[in-house]
C-alpha cells in the first residue's frame, strides 16, 4: 500500500465516523424535540414562581403570514437574490437565483423579509421551515410562506416547533394532497395550531435545539472537507 492509499483508508475511517457524528446529533434533536412538544415534559428548573403552563393558539393570531411573489420575476445574472423552496429545504440561501432591484423594490413593498423571520415552504415539499438568522435583502416565491415576527411568541421557538409531529399533523390535515405539486394555501397554514410556554422555557427550547443544528451545521462542514480530500487522494492516485 503506498501513502497516498494508506491516506485514503484514514479518510474512509474518518469520513465513516463523521457521517455517524452527524447521525447521532440528529437522532439527540429528534428525541429532544419529541420530549419537549409531544410528551411536553419539563425540561428546565425554575426559579420564579407561578410559571404557568402550555397554551394553543392559531397561527393566524399569534403571526402575520404572507407568500412571495405570484409572477416569476425575470432573471439577471446578479442582482438582490430570489429565494424559492430548494434553497429553504437544502438550507442554501448563498447560491441562489437573482432578480433586478427595480423588481425587488416593488415586491419589498408588500411585504419585507426580515431577520427573526421563517420561512416555510407550502407548495411540493411542505413545512419545511428555516429561521432566518441573518441580516437578509432578498425576495422570494410564491411557493414560500412567510411568518413573521411578532412581539406575541418567539419566532426561533416557532420555527422549531413548526418541525414537530405535532404542527406538521396540522399541516398535513390541511394540505390539498389532490392537487399536484401539494399544496397547502395560506389561510389554512394560519388555522394551524400552535402549542406555546411561557416566554422564558420559549427561549430556553429554542436556544438548546438551535445548539443542536449549529453542532450538525458545523460537523456537516467538516464531513464535506474531507470528502472533498478523498477526491483529490482517488485522483492522485490515478495520475
Amino acid at each position: 500500500m503506498n501513502v497516498s492509499q494508506h491516506q485514503g483508508t484514514i479518510k474512509d475511517c474518518k469520513h465513516s465516523t463523521q457521517s455517524k457524528i452527524i447521525e447521532e446529533l440528529k437522532t439527540l434533536k429528534v428525541g429532544l424535540s419529541k420530549q419537549i412538544f409531544f410528551q411536553r415534559r419539563k425540561i428546565i428548573d425554575y426559579e420564579k414562581e407561578g410559571v404557568s403552563g402550555w397554551s394553543t393558539f392559531k397561527l393566524k393570531n399569534l403571526c402575520k403570514i404572507f407568500d412571495g411573489t405570484h409572477q416569476t420575476p425575470t432573471y439577471v445574472e446578479k442582482g438582490v437574490p430570489f429565494y424559492s423552496v430548494e434553497h429553504v429545504t437544502a438550507n442554501q440561501f448563498h447560491r441562489t437565483k437573482y432578480i433586478s432591484s427595480d423588481v425587488f423594490e416593488k415586491e419589498n413593498k408588500r411585504i419585507k423579509l426580515e431577520k427573526g423571520d421563517i420561512l416555510m415552504t407550502r407548495i411540493g415539499s411542505i413545512g419545511v421551515a428555516r429561521y432566518i438568522d441573518w441580516d437578509v435583502k432578498a425576495s422570494f416565491y410564491v411557493s414560500l410562506a412567510l411568518i413573521k415576527k411578532s412581539e406575541k411568541i418567539n419566532n426561533e421557538y416557532l420555527c422549531h416547533f413548526i418541525k414537530s409531529d405535532f404542527f406538521q399533523a396540522e399541516l398535513w390535515k390541511r394540505t390539498i394532497h389532490v392537487a399536484f405539486p401539494q399544496k397547502i394555501n395560506l389561510n389554512e397554514i394560519g388555522e394551524c395550531l400552535v402549542e406555546v410556554p411561557n416566554i422564558y422555557e420559549q427561549v430556553k427550547i429554542a436556544n438548546m435545539l438551535s445548539s443542536i443544528d449549529k453542532k450538525i451545521e458545523v460537523e456537516i462542514h467538516i464531513l464535506i472537507n474531507l470528502q472533498k480530500q478523498k477526491k483529490i487522494l482517488l485522483k492522485e492516485l490515478f495520475i
